[in-house]
């Protein structure tokens, strides 16, 4: 049954990475991204902390009143995974843990303290599969981190 419901959700981490890709993304894009991931987060009973990135560069960040260093570190861990592995944080996390794999022993060569196994970590790819950068949050749990920004790349195709 574990095993079934894991498969669903890597399943469905699969199908929201090949819907949510860009013809081209610029700066303007990842600044409006980020307003959608705002307005989200402050209307949440606790708001989380956001950032958006292209590569490394941090286009967007917003932490809200209450939100720091712990969300920074914990966004930092999730662009890191994002930007080395090309898949949500939630996907990596779902994949790990299949394969028997926790944190502490997740990335073998690569230093765990820097990489995060959890949901809230998204790429943002071209069409072609080019990933260019992530959008994060962080304050809630793993899967409502997630959900905040699939809530925000629906509302953006929309505006489309």
């Amino acid at each position: 049954m574990l095993d079934d419901s894991r498969n669903a959700l890597l399943q469905m981490c699969k199908e929201q990475e090949d819907k949510y890709k860009f013809e081209e993304i610029t700066q303007q894009d990842i600044c409006q991204l980020g307003e959608y991931l705002k307005g989200i987060s402050l209307q949440l009973d606790r708001p989380v902390a956001i950032e958006a990135a292209l590569g490394n560069f941090v286009v967007f960040r917003f932490y809200p009143e209450g939100r720091g260093i712990h969300e920074e570190t914990w966004i930092a861990g999730k662009r890191n995974t994002v930007m080395a592995f090309g898949l949500s944080s939630k996907h990596m996390m779902l994949k790990m843990l299949g394969k028997g794999l926790t944190q502490s022993h997740t990335f073998a060569a690569l230093d765990p303290g820097k990489f995060a196994l959890s949901g809230g970590g998204f790429p943002l790819k071209l069409k072609n599969g080019l990933l260019v950068g992530s959008i994060c949050a962080s304050g809630l749990r793993d899967d409502d981190d997630h959900n905040v920004l699939i809530q925000a790349l629906d509302k953006f195709f929309q505006s489309k």
